[in-house]
C-alpha cells in the first residue's frame, strides 16, 4: 500500500487530488488497488470532506471507481478502453494543431516546446525517479500543444480527459518494465522529432506525425491489456 505524506501547507481538494493523481499516474496506486478514504485521512492529516471531493473529481476523470459499501478503486481498463482513450487523444491533438496553424501560432508552439525540452533535459542527472519525470515529459509536451490551441473549449475537454489519458500512458509504460535513462532519453529524442517535423510549418504533416507519434507508443502495448470480456467484473472489486 502506498505511504503518503502529511501536507504541511492549508489543505485543498485539489491538493488531494494531485497527489493521490501522482501515485496513479506513476504505479504507486494500480489498477484495482482500493484507495481507502480513512487511511488517506490519516495520511495526510486532514478531514474526509478534501478527501471525498478529491476522489468525487477523481471519479468523474474516470480513474477511480466508487462502489456503495465496497468503497473506491482505482478503474481497471481493458484493452477496448485503452484503444479508445487513443483515438480520442489523437483527435484531441489533432484539433489544437488545427487551431495553431489556423491562428498563426505554430512557431510559437515550436519555440515554447523546445524550451521545455531543454528545460526538462536538463534536470535528467537529478531526477530520482526516471519514471515520474518521463511522465512529467510527456504530461508537459502534449498538454502545451493543447494550451497553445488557444480555446477554451477544447481546453475543457481536455482537462476533463487528461488525468484518465495520462494515466493509460503511465500504465502502458508500467507493462514496459522499469525505465532506465536511456529509454528515457530515447524517449525525449522522439519527442525532439515531433518538434522538428512541426517547425517545417506544413499543418498536413504536423498532423500525421502527432497521429504516429502517439500509436507509436500505444498500439502493441495495448494488446497487453485484458479484453473487455476477459475483464474481472467491476462491480465486483477485490477487496
Amino acid at each position: 500500500m502506498v505511504t503518503f505524506s502529511k501536507l504541511q501547507t492549508p489543505i485543498l481538494r485539489d491538493q488531494v487530488t494531485q497527489a493521490i493523481r501522482d501515485a496513479i499516474l506513476t504505479g504507486d496506486l494500480k489498477p484495482g488497488d482500493k484507495v481507502d478514504q480513512r487511511t488517506l485521512e490519516s495520511q495526510f492529516g486532514v478531514s474526509r470532506i478534501p478527501i471525498r471531493e478529491g476522489l468525487r473529481q477523481l471519479e468523474e476523470q474516470g480513474v477511480v471507481r466508487t462502489y456503495p459499501h465496497r468503497g473506491t478503486f482505482v478503474t481497471q481498463l481493458s484493452r477496448e478502453d485503452a484503444l479508445d482513450l487513443m483515438y480520442i487523444r489523437i483527435g484531441l491533438e489533432q484539433a489544437a494543431l488545427k487551431l495553431v496553424w489556423k491562428r498563426g501560432r505554430a512557431p510559437a508552439l515550436v519555440t515554447e516546446l523546445e524550451t521545455l525540452m531543454s528545460r526538462k533535459s536538463a534536470g535528467i542527472e537529478t531526477e530520482p525517479s526516471v519514471q515520474r519525470l518521463s511522465v512529467e515529459i510527456n504530461d508537459a509536451f502534449h498538454a502545451t500543444i493543447v494550451k497553445m490551441a488557444d480555446s477554451p473549449h477544447l481546453s475543457r475537454i481536455w482537462t476533463a480527459f487528461d488525468c484518465f489519458m495520462l494515466w493509460t500512458v503511465s500504465f502502458l509504460r508500467m507493462l514496459q518494465g522499469p525505465m532506465d535513462l536511456n529509454t528515457l532519453l530515447d524517449d525525449i529524442q522522439e519527442h525532439v522529432r515531433v518538434v522538428q517535423t512541426f517547425r517545417q510549418g506544413d499543418l498536413d504533416t504536423a498532423l500525421r506525425t502527432i497521429d504516429a507519434h502517439v500509436q507509436r507508443g500505444h498500439a502493441i502495448l495495448i494488446e497487453q491489456f485484458p479484453s473487455r470480456e476477459g475483464l474481472q467484473d467491476q462491480s465486483e472489486p477485490s477487496r
